[in-house]
């Protein structure tokens, strides 16, 4: 299939519009050789970018691509933007946002592999038991050039400003984002996570799980509880000795205040 002069077009309205290779690449979630070879005819998008690229391009994709690929794509076209409709028609539970001067660290981390979101992910599992949802990061263009901000379901829960991009380190942003996510725990965690926790446990010991959770204890129960030992700085990684207080306890009270008193005198 040929696109024609799709990266001459391509390039044309990256440079209109300010962007540079590495400013893009982080927007379209790709690497800035991607986007080189596009732009020399070496290679073509995949189709389900063409909806984000023209969104991000503010174009439409007639003009990205010509009248005979179009007409092939019109069905895949339709696809790809109900596609973009599902992703955005729900709020996450975490993202990291940041102005446009700030991009240079997004994209040196993503050269990274994100290594610093998971070292975090993985600290946080092994010290209190924390099942970290997955980070969306981006850009956003409404920001100060020099601001970021961390949203859990739309909602910001905090936003810095810095005097530039010389005056902080991935490795700042990090050291906040892990305090973030301890003190704003209870609103991140929700029930599927708490299904994840649930499953794991179900799996290395059925015996804690089968005819408790969610016959005695709903999930309902244990989100309140494991969201309130972390607000507390309580660690919940023994999961299963926090099943067994409740599981002894249920019947007496449902009282989510009694029940975590009761799991922090024991644990």
């Amino acid at each position: 299939m040929s696109l024609g002069d799709f990266g001459e077009r391509f390039a044309g309205l990256r440079k209109e519009r300010g962007f540079t290779q590495d400013v893009l690449a982080i927007r379209l979630g790709v690497t800035p050789q991607a986007i080189s070879k596009w732009e020399r005819g070496n290679s073509y998008p995949d189709i389900d970018l063409l909806c984000t690229i023209a969104q991000v391009l503010d174009c439409s994709i007639d003009h990205l691509l010509n009248a005979e690929v179009k007409n092939r794509l019109i069905e895949s076209d339709d696809k790809i933007a109900r596609k973009r409709l599902m992703q955005n028609i729900l709020a996450e539970p975490f993202v990291f946002e940041t102005g446009i001067g700030l991009v240079d660290l997004l994209i040196e981390e993503k050269n990274n592999d994100y290594n610093g979101i998971q070292s975090i992910r993985e600290k946080l599992a092994e010290e209190y038991g924390i099942l970290i949802p997955l980070v969306r990061i981006k850009d956003n263009t409404k920001l100060g050039e020099f601001e970021y901000r961390f949203l859990s379901y739309d909602k910001v829960i905090a936003t810095k400003t810095v005097a530039s991009k010389e005056a902080i380190t991935i490795e700042d942003i990090y050291g906040e984002l892990e305090e973030v996510y301890l003190t704003n725990y209870s609103q991140i965690l929700n029930r599927q996570i708490v299904k994840a926790l649930v499953d794991n446990l179900a799996d290395k010991y059925p015996a804690v799980v089968i005819g408790i959770i969610p016959d005695k204890i709903t999930l309902s129960i244990l989100q309140k509880v494991l969201s309130k030992l972390v607000q507390n700085k309580k660690s919940i990684h023994n999961l299963i000795k926090i099943v067994e207080i409740l599981e002894d306890n249920i019947e007496n009270t449902q009282n989510i205040d009694v029940l975590v008193k009761l799991a922090m005198e024991q644990l």
